[in-house]
This record gives structure tokens, sequence and C-alpha cells, in this order.
């Protein structure tokens, strides 16, 4: 045909016999391009049976019906013996549909969840499951919880000293009276209370009823009734009962403008804190044994913005509710459905059939859709169940928003597979035909009840050459068909049709082991690809199921080239040369919240858990917003190809990524575990991981946790003093003990200042040096295995510079500063009036003057807007974000990462700090960002040269809070003002000969001491050019007569005088020799983070120290030991 010119018609024509030809030749050879099949289903085939659900709302009457027209064969299940009728269901195999799920009564909660762990498969239908709580009378009529809650308000007892809230006292963290408080009344229940007017709400604003008359309480009462409502902009009020043991109980609840009656059963109330071995998984609160409560504003339990607010609150009486306690507080535990953290609200205008991709227009509706869980995917190391979305929600832009119908499949060991389908929509006229498709799917997946799971390969992302293995795993309600086999098709990006097919044997229950060979190279930089799994009959054609896993297909590894490595240049960041401020997040995605005490704490990098599809969305809705990069965690070899496929889909977006790498803490440290970490993630080789994250809020905890400290306590005296009878006389006051041996200080003594604060500091330099020496080591190990990112750690357990998390004793930003290429504070506590934010300035300004002018970017901060979260929560929220990030760019910071990304409830946290809501759509803090990006790209502050302010960390006991606390007020009058200043610790930049001659406390210095200014610690050790990989406090073996090559950083404020013969407090390195013999090296002057190489010939054998060393005074710092043999 090559001389031949065809029409274009006549050129269709032609293709069309080819694809005719080709088609037939297919067929012949049983090529999947002939048509498949799912299995034939007729609705009126299906065996099913509908639960009857009184009390319903009367438009799911409408649903009932289409049920029976769907369903001609469905047998009603009436309540009423609803036990032995669910068994009937489980021995003919009839799917229960139940119709209004929302008024399913408790009474059927435990029966359903038996029917459901037997096997039995259900269908929940309709918006809310449970949440009517109805309960059904002796009278056989169901109430649903407000009908249960007039019940018992009608029935509440007032109690005498405690039911009349206006003669609770109104407090409030300013310790004055701001606001008024006015005599309210209920009109519907004609009971009195108190309006509380708030004028300048800061942190907590509360009626409060100290000595409760609990014996007064009968038997049996164990329920508080009240009436509540706010105004405008209070959302939120907290109840918080304190026990007589001092354990503390909250309960929060949710507001509107118009009065709602409130039972808060005992069992409703969370653990808080306080009480000895109190909080445990069977506790719970006592009514009885109510000695203090108090109702009102908590900035912490309940975040709110400050100013003005109202609140009323009724009397305040007590009932006897003789409901089960789960009935009352609890939810039945049914993944996908209940309880009501599990799922989401969102509004959809059409939906999406996954299976064949058919659109159905709904118009604007309202849907449900739960938090997505694991789809099966990871091969065997896959979850143990599997999520199945059947249907996905769009708005008019095409953004997926939640997925309104889906299945949770879950095997069981030696029993039957667990299996259900919940539809989250209501029936109506404009969504019928997707109401009706959503039901049809559901029955007809659940009726034929095969499914694969623990399905796919245990790695989302490849490198040339590396093999592609695929496992597979079935389960079945009944017994397989014969002639079963798993077929496997990779499909690469913009390809219609699979690059390969593999066919493979279905071993009924047990394992499906598939090698797909060699995993290609991408034509391109990274590429996409697609595995596609399938349960399927060749000699039928039918697909019983099919699952996909979206892969990557990396480009083999090579050295980066360093300009597409961030670096830092001063107080900033930079790349290419150009200035860069990271504004970024800390990123999980919404599949992590939602889960309960129980489920797998699986990881979101981990086989089981990772999610291409989520995380694509993501990322673009940052990237959309400004966002140019995040914090996220690597903890395990498992999840290595996960982070690569990540970090190549954020840098497609110009998103960069900080890593926290596991095991690298000097508190929980094992660094062979790291080095397998970062060699399976192949970090060195990763330009798109701007940092590594080496220490997640380090704290050494309670006194009792800090007792492990004691060894390495005892052994830096005696390096620094001698002995502890040196060091005591130094100090000027005995040192703490335990059974004659010495300890560290008790949680009262970091928590106010006393005569014990020269000891406390003490303390606080020995933490310092032994952090710092062991973070240093990590920095030398990582760029021992070419790891060239730059690297910090999270230093802000508890929010940065905050007295309350004092007795944990968080590390200061000052330990391990002079090996960090930026510090990372944080910004919790920060959620006040402006001025409180204008504060936290002084915070920046002691990182960089720590660091030497160093980079700062603050790495969490943000607000809690609760479960439901209500408008002015949101408002809050997006008011937090924007106080803060002006914050940091007025303080000349470098960059800001909030807390967290996905929206959805954190039932450990009992909170959601979510920037965006659980359908992926933006929070108001979304403008924030978005606000800011812009801004940043034409906006610069540069730190202004330091004039000479300096700290003391250690003028008191508290250490950094209370720095922070005199410092507080000047920073937020100069920020107010646009002027801002640099601050230094004391001593800094000046001479060694300048600074003043004192020990460590500002105490009289005497030999052997530490000097308040001075300080050091050995770095690297070269033997024969090659690095010793000692850890702190090892010695160094070396041969007489070899050369050693050392190096010393200056850790402390003073700059080093260069070594000079003759001159007092010159700077030398000293190499004493067990009989006393000494070597002084010379070394050039040295600023603080500087480093001084020297190298040494050892003459003698025996036993050498090496240390620096400060003329005519004494040795500074870190003892190294040198063993010299033959």
């Amino acid at each position: 045909m090559s001389g031949i010119l065809l029409s274009p018609r006549r050129r269709v024509s032609a293709v069309a016999v080819s694809c005719a030809l080709l088609a037939a030749l297919a067929a012949a050879m049983g090529c999947r391009w002939q048509r498949w099949r799912t299995p034939a289903v007729r609705l009126e085939n299906i065996p099913a049976g509908i639960l009857a659900v009184p009390g319903a709302r009367p438009e799911s009457a409408e649903g009932v019906r289409t049920l029976m027209r769907m369903f001609p064969a469905a047998v009603p299940i009436e309540l009423k013996g609803l036990p032995a009728a669910l068994d009937r269901c489980l021995e003919e195999g009839r799917i229960l549909l139940i119709p209004s799920a929302s008024h399913c009564p408790v009474e059927t909660w435990e029966p359903l969840e038996g029917f459901l762990a037997r096997g039995g498969a259900a269908i929940f239908i309709g918006r809310e499951p449970f949440s009517a709580r109805a309960s059904i009378g002796e009278d056989g009529v169901p109430r649903n919880e407000a009908e249960q809650v007039r019940r018992l308000a009608t029935a509440a007892r007032e109690v005498e000293g405690f039911s009349a809230v206006q003669a609770w006292q109104p407090l409030n963290s300013w310790d004055e009276m701001k606001g008024k408080v006015l005599v309210a009344r209920v009109p519907s229940a004609g009971w009195s209370g108190s309006a509380v007017d708030v004028e300048d709400f800061d942190a907590w604003h509360a009626l409060v009823l100290d000595d409760v008359p609990s014996a007064r309480f009968n038997p049996g009462e164990n329920t508080l009734v009240l009436f509540v409502r706010g105004g405008a902009r209070t959302s939120r009020l907290a109840v918080e009962c304190e026990e007589t043991d001092g354990s503390r109980w909250v309960h929060v609840l949710r507001l509107s403008q118009s009065w709602q009656t409130i039972a808060l059963h005992e069992d409703s109330f969370h653990y808080f804190h306080g009480g000895r071995e109190r909080g445990h998984a069977d506790d719970r609160f006592s009514l009885s044994k109510l000695k203090r409560i108090s109702i009102g504003l908590s900035a912490h339990l309940a975040p709110q913005a400050p100013g003005q607010h109202r609140f009323e609150v009724s009397d305040v009486r007590v009932a006897a509710d003789d409901r089960p306690p789960r009935h009352v507080a609890s939810w039945p535990d049914i993944p996908l459905v209940s309880p009501p953290f599990r799922r989401f609200d969102t509004e959809a205008v059409f939906v999406r059939c996954i299976s064949d991709g058919r659109d159905y227009e709904t118009g604007p509706v309202s849907l449900q859709s739960p938090l997505p869980r694991p789809r099966g995917t990871g091969g065997e190391k896959g979850a143990p169940d599997r999520w199945i979305p059947l249907f996905s929600a769009h708005n008019d832009k095409g953004d997926l928003l939640g997925w309104p119908a889906s299945i949770h499949v879950a095997p069981q060991a030696g029993g039957p597979t667990r299996q259900w389908a919940w539809i989250g929509m209501e029936p109506s006229a404009s969504a019928h035909p997707a109401y009706a498709a959503m039901i049809t799917e559901c029955a007809r997946r659940l009726h034929t009840g095969i499914f694969l799971y623990r399905t796919g390969c245990a790695s989302f992302s490849f490198r040339p050459g590396e093999p592609m293995r695929i496992t597979a795993r079935c389960a079945a309600r009944k017994a397989l068909p014969p002639g079963q086999r798993i077929s496997v098709e990779l499909y690469r990006e913009g390809e219609r049709f699979p690059s390969r097919r593999v066919l493979g044997p279905c071993p009924g229950e047990g394992l499906a082991d598939i090698h797909l060979g060699m995993s290609p190279e991408p034509s391109r930089g990274s590429e996409r690809g697609t595995l596609r799994i399938s349960l399927e009959d060749p000699a039928q054609r039918l697909k019983y199921d099919v699952l996909e896993q979206s892969v990557l297909f990396l480009p083999a590894a090579d050295t980066p080239d360093p300009a597409d490595r961030l670096s830092t240049v001063g107080s900033h960041f930079a790349f290419r040369g150009r200035r860069l401020f990271l504004l970024g997040i800390n990123y999980w995605p919404v599949s992590v919240n939602g889960r309960m005490a129980h489920e797998p704490k699986s990881h979101w990098l981990d086989p089981a858990e990772f999610d291409p599809e989520l995380v694509a969305r993501d990322l673009d809705r940052m990237a959309e917003a400004g966002i140019n990069a995040v914090s996220i965690q690597y903890l395990d070899a498992a999840q290595a190809p996960q982070l690569r496929y990540f970090v190549s889909e954020a840098r497609r977006r110009n998103i960069r990524v900080q890593v926290f790498v596991a095991h690298l803490q000097p508190l929980d440290q094992d660094l062979e575990k790291a080095k397998t970490l970062v060699a399976a993630a192949e970090l060195a080789n990763e330009p798109g991981v701007f940092a590594l994250d080496i220490a997640w809020e380090p704290h050494l905890g309670r006194e009792a946790d800090r007792k492990r400290l004691d060894d390495a306590w005892r052994q830096w005296i005696v390096e620094q003093y001698g002995d502890v009878k040196h060091a005591e006389k130094v100090i000027g006051m005995p040192l703490w003990r335990e059974a004659g041996e010495l300890t560290g200080p008790p949680d009262e003594e970091l928590t106010k200042d006393g005569s014990h604060r020269v000891r406390v500091a003490v303390y606080r330099r020995f933490v310092d040096d032994y952090m710092s020496r062991r973070y240093g080591h990590v920095v030398r190990s990582l760029r021992k295995w070419n790891v060239q990112q730059l690297v910090s750690a999270r230093t802000g357990f508890g929010g940065t510079g905050n007295d309350w998390a004092d007795p944990f004793f968080p590390m200061d930003p000052a330990a391990g500063a002079v090996h960090f290429d930026f510090i990372c504070p944080e910004g919790w506590g920060l959620h006040g009036r402006r001025e409180q934010f204008l504060q936290a300035a002084f915070i920046t300004a002691y990182c960089r003057g720590v660091a030497g002018g160093k980079p700062v970017l603050w790495l969490e901060f943000g607000s809690s807007v609760g479960m439901n979260p209500q408008k002015p929560d949101l408002e809050n929220q997006a008011r937090v974000y924007g106080e803060m990030l002006e914050m940091i760019l007025k303080s000349r910071g470098a960059g800001a990462m909030g807390w967290w990304y996905p929206g959805g409830y954190r039932v450990e946290e009992r909170s959601d700090m979510g920037i965006v809501n659980p359908d992926g759509t933006w929070r108001p803090v979304g403008s924030v960002y978005r606000d800011f990006s812009n801004r940043i790209r034409r906006e610069v502050l540069r730190p202004e040269p330091w004039r000479g302010r300096e700290v003391g960390r250690d003028a008191d006991a508290r250490g950094l809070s209370a720095l922070w606390d005199s410092w507080r007020g000047r920073y937020a009058e100069e920020m107010g003002s646009q002027r801002f200043e640099e601050v230094r610790p004391d001593g800094f930049g000046k001479r060694s000969s300048e600074v003043p001659l004192r020990s460590v406390g500002g105490v009289p210095f005497d030999d052997p001491a530490p000097l308040d200014a001075l300080n050091a610690e050995w770095a690297s050790v070269w033997r024969e050019r090659a690095l010793v990989d000692r850890l702190p406090g090892e010695p160094v073996t070396i041969s007489q007569g070899e050369i050693v090559r050392l190096e010393t950083v200056n850790t402390g404020p003073a700059t080093w005088d260069a070594s000079q013969e003759g001159r007092s407090r010159t700077v030398w390195i000293a190499f004493t020799h067990e009989s006393g013999r000494q070597i002084l090296l010379p070394i050039p002057p040295v600023p603080f983070s500087g480093r001084a190489p020297v190298s040494w010939m050892a003459t003698d054998t025996g036993t050498w120290t090496a240390r620096v060393w400060l003329a005519d005074v004494g040795g500074v710092g870190e003892v190294l030991k040198l063993n010299v043999v033959p």
C-alpha cells in the first residue's frame, strides 16, 4: 500500500478492517483483547432481606419502595426476633439491606455486629448510620436520642449546693474579672442559668464550682443535664470534672445560637490527666467521686479565637439514665460505617462508577464517604482487610471528593470472610439513577462474594532491572468456581494496551506468586504505570475481581548535580543561588485519621497503606496553594520504595521534602538500622529530599525517665570537674543523690527558680554536651554514608519555650546547633491575641542566635478545629496560621511548616488539625497559604546585623521558658513598632582572653571546671586517612609512631584566641601523657562553630588525652582518650 493514496474515509475503513482482522486473530489465540464480562447477576435472583427500621424519616420510604422493586424476592426482617431472623439470613445466604441506617435502633447494634462477624453480608444505606440512637420502648415505639434527652431533662433532680450555676464562681486566666455574668433563663424548660459575656478571652474562662457535695448524689445518678448556647463567635465549651483523687475528665460541647438540651453520661467523658494510675483503657469517670467542675472556654481543650465571647449555661441537674452505657456514649464498631469519625460529609454534582467509568449526574447533593482505608494492594505486605470503593463523588470541576459507595472485606483466618457495603446517600428524585446503580453494584459484588486481597507488589516504585514479583490472595463466601486464574497486566503511562501480561493459577485460599519480569527503564525521567491484577475464568471470559496498583518507574540512580540541592546562605535557604522561603506543611494523607485504638497503626508509606491516588490529589492541591515544602516521616525499610515514589511526585510539582529518619535520635539510637533506611531509600542520590530531620521533639522526660542518663552524668562530672567533691565545691552546694549515687534534678527544681539554679545550670550544660556530641556523631555518620542533604532536628517538645513542658526537660535549641544547618522550633501554645504571636519573635531570634545566625524553620504550629467543626473554628484556625506566618516573616524566619495536612478526627489525640477538609477541599486556611505564597515572592526581610543584645539561659533555673518570659514584652513591643533585634548568648563573639573567667552557673572558676562562655568537643578523627567510627566517649587506639589527624569544634559562644607563646588565655590543643608529659599544638583563631584540625604523632606508648587548652587556665570541653600501643 506504500504507493496508494487513501482518502480519509478510506483510511478509516482500512484501519477498521485491520482492527477487525487483529481482533479475530486475538480471539483465535485467546488474547485478552476480546471483551471480558463480569458475572451476570439479576437482582431478582439475589436473596435479600430488608430490615424494617421503625421511626425512619418519611423521605426514606421511597428508598424502601425502590429496594422492594429492585429485589422482589426480598423478605422483610422485623426487629422482633431479630437474632433468629439474622441466623436465617446467614443460613440462606441473604444480603441484609438496611435502609435508613441512621435510625437503626440500639437494640440492633449487637445482633448486627454478630451477624457481620459470622460472615453475613449487609448493605447499609443512607447518611449518618446509627446517629439517631433510637431505642425501642416497652410499648414498641422507637425513641431517638433527642427524645431520650428530653425525658432525662424532665426527670433531672436539683442538687442543693451544686445545681444552681449562678452560685458558681467565674474564673479566668487573667485572674481578674473580664466581662460580666448575667442571669439567664431557658424559656422552654423554665430553668435558671448564667449568661457569661467574656470581654477579652485569652486562654481560659469558665464557671467553676469547687468542693462539690458529692455525698448528695443518689445511687444510680450517672448523668449531668443542662442547657447551653453560644454567641456567634463561640462554637464550643469544655466541661471539666475533677475526681477526689485529682484525676481530671473532659467533655467538649458543640454549641449553637439556640438553646440545646445536653445529657452528659459519665461514660461520655474522657481522661485528661492526673490521679494515680488513672486513665487506663477500662477506666472511666464516676459522678459519685466528683470534687470540682468547670464549664467554659478553654483554648487548650476547645480552641476559640481570642476576644469577645458569649456563652450561656443553665443550672446543672443530675439524672439516672437506665440505658446501657454503650447505648449512651459509644457506637457500633463497623469499619467504614461507624463510629461517626470514620466518615465525612461532602457535596457533589455527579458520581462515577469506578468499574466502568460511567458518570451519573446528581445535581448538588449531600453525600457521606468513609475515610479511605487500605485498598488491598501491597502483596504479602498488604493489609489483612480491603476497602473497595465502587463509586467516587466529584464537584463541577471533576475534583475527587469521596466515595459514596464502597465495600469492606475482612477475611478471617479459619473463619468466614466479613463483608458489607455502605451507601452514604439518601434516595432522591434527582439522584435516583445513581442511587439505584450504587445499590446494584454493591449487591452484585456481595452476592458474587469473591474478592482479591493482599494482592499486588510490595514495592510501589522500581529502578530499571528490579524484579517485579506479584502475589495475590483470594477470599470467597463459598468455594471458588473451577478454572480460576490470576492475570497480571502492566500498563505503562499513556498506553491503552498492556505491555506485559502473565497468567498464573489461582490456588484457592492460598498464595498466588507471579513474576512479571524485570522492571522497564522509563522513557523519560520517572514514568507512571499500572498493575492490573484480575481473578478471572479464561474459558468463560469472566472477571470476578480486579485490583489495580499504581507504580512508578524511576531512572537508574545517579549522583545528583549539586546545583539541584537546596542550600543555606546565612540566615535563609537558597536554590540555584536564589533566596527561597519554605512554605510548607507536615504531610500525612487523610487515611490516617478516624482510626480506633485497636486498629492497625500502619504508616502511610507502608505497602499496606500507600495510596497513590490520595498522594497525587494532595500534592496537586498543595502546589495550587503555593506550598513548596513538606515534612514527612520514614520509619522502616519497607517504606523506601513508597518514599521514592512520593519524593518523585512531589518534585514534579516543585515541592521539596524534609524526611525524619528513624533511629538517628541520640536518645533512641540504632545507627545500623538508620544506615539501612538511608541505603534503602537511596537518600544520598535524592535531591528532592532537601533535609533530614534526625530527632523528633527530643526530651529527657520526667524525673524517673531522666535517671537513664545518671551514668553519663557521673562520667561528665568527673571529666569536667575531676571528681564530685570538687564539683560541689565549685557549684557551692551538694549535687543530688539517690541511695548514695549521683543523680539528676527533681522536677520541682526545673519548674521554679531558687538557690538550686547553679546546679541545674550545670546539669543543663551536661545535657547540652551529651546531645551535641551525639548529634555530631550522627551528622558525621551521614556524611560518611554520602548523605549530603541539610540536617536538623525539631526541637520543640511542648512548644519551644513553653513553661508547662519544663518538668519534661525538652532539649534547648542550643543543643547540637553547631552541627545543624538550620534550627527548628515549634509553635504549640501560640493561639491567643496578636501580642502573643509577636512575643514568639524572641524564639526566632533565640534559635538563630544560639546557632550563630543559621536559618530558622518553624516546624510545627496550628490549631485543632475539633470534631464536626463550625465556621468559627475554621476561621480561628486560619487566624492562627495568618498570625504565625506574619510573625515568622517579620522575625526574619526562613520558613514555616504547619501541623498538619489531613482533615478528619484523630482519635488518640481527640483533635482535627487538618488544613483541608476530609474530602480534600481547602479550609479557610488555604486562602492564607495562597496569599502568603504570593507575598513572599515580593517581600524579603533580612536579619539586621547583631548589635550586641545578649541573653543568658542559665540566669534562671527554668531555663528557656524563664528567659522567654523576661523578653516577651520587649519583643512584642518592638515587633509592633516594626523593629526586630537579633540576640546572641552571653559572651558571643568575645575573645577567649576577654570573657569573664566564670564557671557554668556564673560562679567563680576553680580549675578544673567547665567555663561559662568556652566549650569544645571532638569531631572527626582520622587514622591513615580513614575516618574513625568513634562513638562519643570512646577511646581511640593508635600505633606508636602513627600520625593521627583530629578536628575539634568550638561549641561555646566565645571566639578562641590563636595560640601565642607567653600570652595568657590563648587556645591550644594539649596532648597529655599519663606520666604528666604535655605537648601543646597551636591552632588559629576559631569562632563559634568553627573547627580546628591538628595532626599529632604518637611518640610514646600508654594513655594520652587530647583536649582544648586555655593557656594559664586549664582544659576546655570534651576529653578524648588515645591509647597508644606498640
